[in-house]
């Protein structure tokens, strides 16, 4: 017999019950309200932009439990279509004076990370039976199809796969095994572990036989740098977005954490900081950044620093990062030339050339505007930039942009602008423009200044002729007339 006194008071603890196989329309979400006394409650739910939701609302009595406690459970159904839209909905539960909140989402999917992983040393040099492992982690939903090939065909002969388990971060992780003999493993038998993960489109496999593992990659000592936000993207969001990279590492379940922290005079101010996916790169290790996001003044004036803690190092790892300063500013120059006019006639495509140079620090961007249209960035090519050479005493920095457009379209006469950004520009920005006709300006001054080259040749030429013929004449008639006085005087 269960004794309930009315003096007692205490909250729910409230769960959601999402269901875990395919989306059906209606979606059906509930929300589950454990432990609570007395047995008075009340439900309520809420889209994203707080409005009541009623749509096959339904609230279930309180249950007694053998604890002597309540538990009760409400749901609702919801367009399939907002919650693969990953809508959030929130279940509230009002009891007595308290009042909880659940928030109830679909979780974005997201494809596994694979490593396969060869026999211990141990196992081998024992005899014994030997296992290879397929390890697959950060996945979600956790539908998940893994085969065995052993030499290009399927195989389920001493294959065992676990259930997925769930993680902390609400992914899931899967192992898979296949045990062979060591005959099989000493004839270089090759295995390959095949996983399909629907949800995500996600389809790869993975190889082990003994020289594969005797060619794998040791990994050298674990690396972590920082990487500054580029101009450009300071430019476009108006913030600067820190990086920090751990690479190199063996797996990615020992890196225990990645933080960013600012500098203020002897105090180190926690900032955000997001972990992205682990990445498994062709030398068989794993690679992770650290992000985090600050104001565009914070980053010209404060100093940062990236911590990490991983097992492989004795003491955290820190790595400083600032905007590099005492550079001596220089603005860009920039110049644009049309299409060459050799390139026209061919008919098929025209080149539009953007030089910019003279500047520094060496961090720019250039972009294209077609009819003050941004254009894609497949249509252009920007090289890096290159150091001048210069007499003078200071460093700065060229790079070319090449637009490359259908010859029609220069032909149909619009305007093509190179936009250059740069922190020294009076508003980080400049640009130049050129069309078909401001460029046959161009060529028509060239083709009249030789003109008027060939003009002034032809007539020096003319000239020295008129001249050497007129000195000839005279010096043919005084001998002839030398030679009429000879004869006149014999």
């Amino acid at each position: 017999m269960v004794t309930v006194t009315s003096a007692e008071t205490s909250p729910p603890l409230l769960y959601p019950l999402i269901s875990c196989g395919p989306s059906m329309d209606p979606m059906t979400l509930g929300c589950l309200a454990k432990d609570f006394l007395p047995d008075s409650i009340k439900f309520s739910w809420a889209d994203k932009t707080n409005n009541s939701i009623n749509t096959g609302l339904k609230s279930f009595k309180p249950v007694l439990q053998t604890s002597g406690t309540f538990t009760a459970s409400s749901q609702i159904n919801v367009e399939s279509a907002s919650w693969n839209r990953r809508d959030p909905f929130y279940c509230s539960a009002k009891h007595v004076e308290t009042t909880k909140t659940v928030e109830l989402k679909k979780k974005e999917n997201k494809p596994p990370v694979i490593s396969i992983h060869s026999p211990s040393k141990d196992a081998i040099n024992g005899n014994e039976t030997l296992s290879i492992i397929c390890l697959c982690t950060g996945f979600t939903p956790k539908d998940i199809t893994i085969k065995w090939l052993k030499n290009g065909k399927q195989t389920d002969t001493g294959v065992r796969t676990e259930d997925p388990v769930s993680g902390k971060n609400g992914d899931y992780d899967v192992t898979s095994f296949i045990s062979i003999t060591r005959k099989e493993w000493d004839l270089d038998t090759m295995y390959s572990c095949v996983v399909s993960h629907e949800s995500t489109g996600f389809h790869q496999s993975k190889n082990m036989s003994k020289i594969l593992m005797c060619d794998t990659v040791v990994p050298s000592n674990l690396q972590v740098i920082t990487i500054p936000p580029s101009f450009e993207s300071i430019f476009e969001s108006k913030s600067a977005k820190l990086t920090c990279l751990v690479s190199n590492m063996g797996n990615s379940e020992d890196l225990r954490s990645i933080s960013w922290y600012k500098i203020s005079g002897e105090k180190e101010i926690s900032l955000t900081t997001t972990i992205g996916d682990p990445l498994y790169n062709d030398n068989r290790t794993y690679s992770v950044e650290g992000t985090a996001t600050v104001c565009a003044d914070e980053w010209n004036q404060d100093n940062f620093i990236c911590k990490v803690e991983h097992t492989e190092l004795a003491s955290v790892k820190e790595v400083p990062l600032s905007k590099r300063k005492g550079d001596n500013l220089m603005t860009p120059s920039v110049y644009v030339f049309p299409p060459h006019h050799e390139e026209l006639p061919l008919k098929e495509k025209a080149t539009i050339t953007c030089l910019v140079k003279g500047f520094n620090p060496p961090d720019i961007f250039v972009k294209w505007l077609h009819n003050n249209t941004e254009v894609f960035q497949n249509q252009y090519r920007n090289t890096n930039t290159i150091e001048e050479i210069s007499s003078k005493e200071r460093k700065t920095f060229f790079l070319y942009s090449m637009l490359t457009i259908e010859s029609k379209i220069w032909e149909e006469g619009g305007s093509f602008t190179c936009v250059v950004g740069h922190e020294s520009l009076p508003l980080q920005l400049t640009q130049k423009t050129i069309d078909k006709f401001s460029a046959r300006g161009l060529f028509i001054d060239e083709e009249e200044e030789i003109a008027s080259l060939w003009t002034t040749a032809s007539t020096f030429i003319v000239l020295f002729l008129l001249s050497l013929f007129y000195s000839a004449t005279i010096t043919l008639f005084k001998v002839s007339k030398q030679r009429s006085m000879l004869i006149i005087q014999c």
